[in-house]
């Protein structure tokens, strides 16, 4: 996030306030996976 003021721009740390977006995204029921984790036709006994 960016902030200006006058002429002067101001850059907060890029993690700051993660764990309460984290935790607001969550408490919002917006945190479910767009693409599953395992597909169907992965094999995993490769990684064994």
């Amino acid at each position: 996030m960016k902030e200006e003021t006058e002429n002067t721009e101001v850059s907060k740390p890029p993690r700051e306030n993660w764990e309460e977006d984290f935790k607001r995204v969550h408490e919002n029921g917006d945190d479910e996976l767009l693409i599953d984790d395992i597909f169907e036709d992965k094999n995993l006994e490769e990684w064994e």
